[in-house]
């Protein structure tokens, strides 16, 4: 019946009436329009309000991965995207774009990888938004996916460069937010690199100023916690020391945090550490218990 209905009407008609629908809506809903974004980014879209479009989508796509629905997520911000292109170029809509950009690239790196084209793509978009628009702090998302991305790849002297960037912009900023984060992600860079010392150092700089009320947020942005990462990343540092006993301390200290956090990606990225620990100190019960574990859950959560 509505592909009936909508063949008889004239376009023009038909775009006026999604657009007077979808301000209804909005109006209607008030402060709650949250509920409804998905719906006023399709009405909107379909009345050619791209600005509006945009504005739903990216409410939507947000309000998904509050609920850890990531692929949901991910459909509204690559949609949001595409209708940006019809909008002029202006600041506005770069940092537009530079905001749905980076809050894409949590849910690629947790659903794709680091290493999927498409997170390279929205990270280096990102940085080239940033340059363009000159906003130091929003550098930060868009420096950790592509210092993720080299890591994994095995460039590591080109993580590491970006990650001495990183780190000296959130010092020069002095804040305290992105400071454990550049330390995390010098922590891994430093510890691939074989120098375990420095390695160790950051790690134990990323959790020294972490608090879980306003670090745990990070993970919807960057898609991973700084504390967690820390520790665990002083696990593997303090095993290769030769320090066993203290690297499953680490370890066991990171998933108490992860419980706390309840985050899914952060809960399965401790337990592949502390199936790691385990099958490096040759507890092969534990090593097994642990990757049991792990895959039972991300089954259930859906984490790649």
């Amino acid at each position: 019946y509505q592909a009936l209905w909508q063949e008889r009407v004239k376009a023009g008609r038909w775009q006026r009436w999604q657009q007077r629908i979808g301000e209804r809506k909005e109006a209607g809903y008030g402060e709650r329009v949250s509920e409804i974004a998905a719906e006023l980014a399709a009405h909107f879209a379909q009345g050619q309000d791209y600005v509006r479009a945009v504005k739903y989508h990216l409410l939507a796509g947000n309000t998904a991965l509050q609920r850890y629905g990531h692929h949901e997520a991910i459909d509204h911000f690559t949609k949001g995207l595409v209708l940006l292109k019809r909008l002029p170029e202006t600041p506005d809509r770069d940092q537009q774009e530079l905001q749905m950009q980076m809050t894409l690239g949590a849910p690629l790196y947790m659903m794709k990888g680091p290493t999927a084209p498409e997170a390279e793509a929205v990270y280096g978009r990102a940085r080239e938004l940033c340059q363009r628009l000159e906003a130091a702090p929003q550098f930060v998302p868009a420096y950790l996916g592509l210092i993720r991305y080299y890591g994994t790849r095995g460039e590591l002297q080109s993580g590491k460069e970006l990650g001495d960037k990183l780190l000296k912009l959130a010092q020069r900023l002095e804040d305290s937010v992105l400071l454990p984060t550049a330390h995390s992600a010098q922590s891994g860079m430093c510890f691939f690199l074989g120098n375990f010392t420095a390695a160790r150092s950051h790690a134990e700089h990323a959790t020294k100023k972490y608090n879980i009320q306003k670090h745990g947020p990070l993970v919807f942005l960057h898609g991973e916690d700084p504390g967690i990462m820390g520790l665990t990343y002083q696990s593997w540092i303090l095993w290769y020391l030769g320090y066993p006993a203290q690297a499953l301390h680490k370890c066991k200290e990171a998933n108490l945090l992860a419980q706390k956090a309840s985050h899914p990606s952060n809960v399965a990225h401790v337990q592949i550490f502390m199936a790691w620990v385990h099958h490096l100190r040759g507890e092969i019960q534990e090593t097994r218990q642990w990757t049991d574990t792990l895959i039972a859950f991300s089954t259930e959560q859906e984490v790649p």
